[in-house]
């Protein structure tokens, strides 16, 4: 409830301008800021029992979704613009790795005791999906979706078909 509460005045600040677009860029990047921190609160039901932390953590789906759709809307926004090219991906690429590197790093120097535990380390971490760092399987997906929306884009013009195997696609994935 409480969750529902700060997302519900979250989102009733940001729209209350009606002269610009709901999902205007700069409302897109706020919630772009808060979701993972809202996610960041929520993982930490995990180590200390709140009620609050418990509503963030259940609510976390809903808040991933609502990150992944405002992704997928900003996507669509560049290559309706023209906007969407393999520079725009490299640019994209770094913007979501850059901030990872610093957590990655204190990670492996944290937990490892040389070259063979941080052999290791890598080892498992690609078998869970991860970068290094547990639980960033979300870089990857993220990565991964951004890099297989550009390619269905890219041979696909029809509006149709490009859902058809988008929608096919993920389903497999």
């Amino acid at each position: 409830m409480i969750t529902f509460f700060i997302l519900t005045i979250t989102l009733l600040l940001l729209f209350r301008n009606k002269e610009t677009l709901v999902l205007s860029k700069e409302r897109c990047d706020f919630l772009k800021a808060l979701f993972p921190f809202l996610i960041i609160i929520g993982h930490c039901a995990f180590f200390k029992k709140c009620v609050f932390f418990d509503d963030i953590r259940w609510s976390g789906p809903y808040i991933v979704a609502i990150f992944f759709f405002i992704s997928g809307y900003g996507l669509q926004y560049k290559y309706r613009h023209n906007q969407m090219n393999i520079e725009y991906l490299k640019n994209k690429t770094k913007k979501i790795l850059l901030p990872i590197m610093l957590p990655l790093t204190v990670y492996a120097l944290l937990s490892c005791n040389g070259w063979e535990s941080f052999m290791h380390i890598c080892k498992t971490a690609i078998s869970h999906g991860n970068l290094i760092l547990p639980y960033s399987w979300f870089v990857i997906i993220i990565l991964f979706l951004y890099f297989s929306y550009f390619l269905i884009r890219r041979h696909l013009k029809n509006e149709i078909h490009t859902f058809v195997s988008s929608i096919v696609f993920f389903c497999l994935c």
